[in-house]
């Protein structure tokens, strides 16, 4: 898949979506599309691993603080989320960065060569978690074990396992998690109403 095919991928099954979302009203809907209003919790999308990992650790946290630097954000913090290699990234970027964020998202995705410092430090985030219930790659006993570990830890953990679903989001609905989107990505942003009663317990 080239950056395009992600640009066109997002925009016509999750932007839409994200711009109706009552949660994400005025948040900015992807990456690198800075904030629309100035009042919102900016949304950061992951799209592609080469993006917030080999690259991520060059741009992050600077890219956040320029943002930060032009624009009001409450708290001064963001919601991080992506898919498959997406997912991991934003665990990446995450761990990373925590004081950055107040959730992170992955539908798929887990934290990749996992460590308890790793995972200490997204457990005070609300973390949300899905993968496809044939998901080719087997990712259900990583983000299981993560799961585990955080609740253990008081974070507050959402994690599902989509009936029916693979492991990618394709144009082909044959070829993808269709319970996360076009109509049915507003799931994702459900989770957003959890933070504000907080991500510890």
């Amino acid at each position: 898949m080239t950056i395009a095919d992600a640009e066109k991928l997002l925009e016509a099954r999750y932007l839409t979506c994200c711009e109706r979302n009552q949660i994400c009203k005025g948040m900015p809907c992807g990456f690198l599309n800075g904030p629309r209003r100035r009042s919102h919790h900016p949304f950061v999308h992951c799209r592609l691993v080469a993006n917030c990992n080999r690259l991520g650790d060059r741009i992050f946290p600077e890219f956040l603080k320029l943002i930060l630097a032009d624009y009001k954000i409450r708290d001064n913090k963001f919601h991080i989320a992506g898919a498959f290699n997406g997912g991991i990234a934003a665990w990446h970027v995450a761990a990373g960065n925590p004081q950055y964020f107040l959730s992170v998202t992955a539908f798929p995705g887990y934290m990749w060569e996992p460590s308890a410092a790793k995972l200490e430090a997204i457990s005070k985030m609300c973390v949300f978690m899905y993968v496809g219930e044939h998901d080719s790659y087997i990712w259900h006993g990583e983000m299981k074990w993560e799961a585990h570990f955080l609740r253990e830890r008081g974070t507050v953990v959402r994690d599902s396992v989509e009936e029916g679903q693979p492991h990618r989001m394709e144009k082909d609905q044959s070829h993808g998690i269709e319970t996360l989107a076009g109509a049915n990505a507003g799931r994702l942003f459900d989770g957003f109403e959890e933070i504000s009663k907080g991500c510890s317990r």
